[in-house]
């Protein structure tokens, strides 16, 4: 994300865009891909494959952390409040 601004200005976000910034911030920060979840004490993410036919498999990151089962929390709590 990048913002410069050379001179003072109100910027008005939407509930929405104050979500969004959120949890790209702290998936950054906690090193999530997008689509990360945790699935039985393990971080992982499911990767889609298609040719002429279409399947999914879940690839495990790590084993998630307190770190990790926190941001769970969070992201659970903002998709119950969108």
């Amino acid at each position: 994300m990048k913002i410069k601004v050379p001179t003072l200005v109100d910027i008005e976000l939407s509930q929405e865009n104050k979500y969004n910034i959120t949890l790209t911030t702290l998936r950054e920060l906690l090193q999530w891909p997008e689509g990360a979840y945790i699935n039985e004490g393990d971080l992982v993410v499911n990767l889609i494959y298609r040719t002429s036919h279409l399947w999914t498999d879940m690839k495990v990151i790590r084993k998630a952390t307190s770190e990790d089962m926190a941001l769970q929390i969070i992201i659970n709590a903002i998709n119950l409040s969108k």
